[in-house]
């Protein structure tokens, strides 16, 4: 079962080998420190720390504590045993197959604490790096600070300054309000809370800084040789502050995309664990973004030139595509819709952010001629607005119209375009009109009326025939007997129709209005009469006579009107059919 797990093992770390080769990493291993002064616990678990913060750099795969334990387990060797020198190391590398170990050994002499680690080469099994660090102080800051300078240096990085060494001949007691605060010294951990007094600091300037939780306080100090001194130091609420500066000034800042104003401006954060994206806006200049963190310092101070760019704006019309340089607008990031208009009515298309330099600009919409024009954009001129709208136009159709007969035709469009042309019975009839639907009429001498929708979507589309038909004499008679005129109305002989159609409705008119006089002249009469009847004497009997007399005449006078109109009616009426009938001019 144990080679079982050997093998295992063994074969993870080939594994994980091949990804370091992949990704240009090799394998390393981190072996326990060799304790000195100190105890085995201390020991381990500055090495771990030390495992730790050397990760923290990503230049190696670094095997993990509890992987390297069950290895080395399977092959009787401990993580706490003395291997502190470079064969040692070695042999362990090889168990591991790693490609570099790190050991050494941690030390303390009174109050001097002393790191000595080293990089070993397994395959050649010399040293790569070597590191000694003495640290004075506790040993909660040598774990915390003296660590992180260590793997920095084992690793060729930056470290921070070594700790500060208390065998100096001054003394200095920290004060705090509120108490219980951790002192620093220089920006350095001392591992200790206000109120301290630091015993054996040397002669200098020194920086103390005091902080608890989001509390911090700062003050400086100058020590004299043998000096003895204090310090009192109020603590408030700590700020980081971004402050951000842009040339030119005036630009809009968003801090993990929201806007906190403009430039030049400090803002302040309340987390310096984590990264803060900051996006810098100004018309007409390139987008600014960044990505910063803070690090042991509570202002970070961010210049930005910014870089001139252009624009170009665009009326956005339904149906309309436009291209620049062969994109479509959706290529482009940063492109804006807004209210602004160029003309009245219509939204505003902007592309931004646009190097300056010359852009093909076409314009595009289904059956019209797409527009195309170079605009350039330079520093003096670097905004342009593009309407296209009174340019775009529809593409045009040539039309064949094919007639039976001669005469003229019209097509018309949306009620506001029309377009006339010539027809001619022996040869084909051309016009051009634009892309779009038409009603289109026609008229000949002799025939129908002539009237078909047409749809035109093609430059060279087949020829349109139009077909004049003659009237019909039955259906003209039809419409001739329901009213005088009709037919001839019907029958393209307008002239007669007015004519019979005139005479046929003044007759009926004449009739209708001598009938109305005649019934009221006979209702005089009436009343006449009976006053006749009831008259008292002689002379009212005559002047009653007389009356009657002359209404009576009245009435005969009615009478014929009224027979003189249904003759002109009727007369009206059947010359109309007569017209109809015999006279039918297509026969």
């Amino acid at each position: 079962m144990k080679k079982f797990s050997l093998a295992l093992i063994i074969a993870t770390l080939t594994i994980l080998s091949g990804f370091g080769q992949s990704d240009q990493r090799k394998n390393m291993a981190v072996y326990n420190f060799s304790a000195l002064g100190v105890s085995n616990i201390e020991a381990q678990v500055i090495s771990d720390r030390i495992r730790n913060e050397i990760g923290k750099y990503d230049n190696y795969n670094i095997i993990e504590r509890g992987l390297m334990e069950q290895i080395l387990e399977e092959q009787v060797l401990q993580l706490s045993g003395l291997c502190d020198d470079a064969s040692c190391l070695v042999e362990v590398g090889q168990i591991l197959a790693v490609h570099y170990m790190v050991g050494g050994s941690i030390s303390k002499i009174g109050n001097l604490f002393t790191i000595e680690a080293r990089i070993i080469d397994v395959e050649s099994g010399q040293i790569v790096t070597s590191v000694v660090e003495d640290y004075n102080g506790p040993i909660e800051n040598l774990l915390v600070q003296t660590t992180k300078v260590v793997a920095a240096k084992l690793l060729g990085e930056r470290a921070d300054e070594s700790s500060i060494i208390l065998t100096g001949s001054c003394d200095l007691l920290v004060i705090s309000d509120p108490p219980g605060g951790t002192i620093f010294i220089n920006e350095k951990p001392m591992g200790d809370v206000t109120p301290y007094r630091l015993v054996g600091l040397r002669e200098g300037d020194y920086s103390v800084k005091v902080k608890k939780g989001n509390l911090i306080g700062e003050t400086s100090v100058s020590l004299t040789r043998n000096e003895r001194k204090e310090v009192s130091i109020k603590l408030s609420a700590e700020k980081f502050i971004i402050r951000i500066y842009t040339e030119p000034e005036g630009a809009g800042v968003f801090i993990n995309n929201s806007k906190v104003g403009t430039s030049p401006i400090d803002y302040t954060v309340g987390d310096t664990t984590i990264n803060y994206d900051v996006r810098i806006e100004k018309d007409m200049f390139f987008d600014v973004e960044d990505r910063i963190r803070f690090s042991r310092t509570n202002l970070l101070r961010q210049n930005y030139t910014l870089e001139k760019c252009g624009k170009i704006l665009f009326a956005e019309h339904e149906g309309v595509s436009i291209l620049l340089n062969g994109k479509d607008f959706g290529e482009f990031p940063h492109v804006t819709k807004n209210d602004a208009l160029i003309q009245v009515g219509v939204p505003q298309l902007t592309v931004d952010q646009l190097p300056f330099g010359e852009y093909q600009i076409r314009i595009e919409k289904e059956y019209h001629q797409p527009v195309e024009e170079v605009v350039t954009l330079t520093a003096s001129r670097p905004f342009q607005a593009f309407n296209y709208v009174n340019r775009l136009t529809l593409l045009r159709s040539n039309l064949s119209l094919v007639s039976n007969a001669d005469g003229m035709g019209q097509l018309t469009r949306n009620r506001t375009y029309s377009y006339d042309f010539e027809l001619f019975g022996d040869r084909v009839s051309k016009t051009s009109v634009p892309f779009g639907e038409y009603t289109l009429t026609a008229n000949a001498e002799g025939y129908l009326p002539f009237k078909k929708q047409v749809t035109v979507f093609e430059q060279s589309p087949e020829p349109i025939t139009i077909q004049f038909m003659r009237p019909d004499k039955r259906l003209a008679l039809r419409k001739s007997l329901i009213l005088p005129g009709y037919g001839q109305f019907y029958s393209q002989q307008k002239a007669k129709g007015l004519v019979f159609g005139s005479l046929a409705i003044a007759g009926l008119g004449w009739m209708a209005s001598s009938m109305d006089a005649y019934n009221q002249e006979n209702t005089s009469y009436n009343d006449l009469y009976a006053d006749y009847l009831s008259a008292p004497d002689i002379d009212t009997m005559t002047s009653y006579r007389l009356q009657l007399e002359a209404s009576n005449t009245r009435l005969s006078n009615q009478r014929n009107q009224f027979l003189a109109a249904g003759a002109m009616a009727i007369l009206s009426y059947t010359w109309n059919l007569f017209d109809i009938t015999v006279l039918y001019p297509y026969d």
